[in-house]
């Protein structure tokens, strides 16, 4: 099994950046990743996540989780052509993926890949962020998560 890693906090915690550190510690380590983004978040860019500060990079964008599993099954199919061994998968903004996304890095990572992914964790009212769809939210993901990294403003 793969490691689950969620980063969470508010808005202007620095969650991206995180998530950006995180796959930049591994790229140093020569561990293949692969980055996916929602492609309804294109605040900054259609084909990168981008932080506050400008530090970008490049993303697969995709408009639902079954794309992101279909994307990372085909690669690992591919993988003997491919010269990298996909380690990890980095997910920016995954409050704006359905209730799916929780299923899909479950299933990633049954495939022996870790999985990070980023979000919010509350609504202004204090309730678990939910995901676009609405029926469930990020507690569930974090309920899985073998690593919960939650940042403060």
């Amino acid at each position: 099994m793969g490691q689950i890693t969620t980063i969470t906090g508010p808005m202007f915690s620095g969650k991206t950046t995180e998530l950006l550190r995180l796959k930049s510690r591994e790229e140093i380590a020569k561990r293949y990743s692969l980055v996916f983004k929602p492609k309804l978040d294109n605040r900054y860019s259609d084909v990168s996540i981008t932080n506050h500060n400008g530090i970008r990079e490049e993303a697969i964008a995709v408009d639902n989780p079954n794309s992101i599993l279909k994307i990372v099954t085909n690669y690992l199919k591919s993988e003997k052509q491919n010269k990298n061994q996909l380690v990890n998968i980095f997910i920016d903004e995954v409050q704006f993926f359905n209730s799916e996304i929780t299923e899909v890095i479950l299933e990633i990572s049954k495939k022996g890949i870790n999985v990070f992914s980023c979000g919010l964790n509350q609504t202004f009212e204090g309730k678990a962020f939910p995901f676009k769809d609405k029926r469930d939210h990020i507690g569930t993901l974090m309920a899985l998560s073998d690593n919960i990294i939650h940042l403060y403003p």
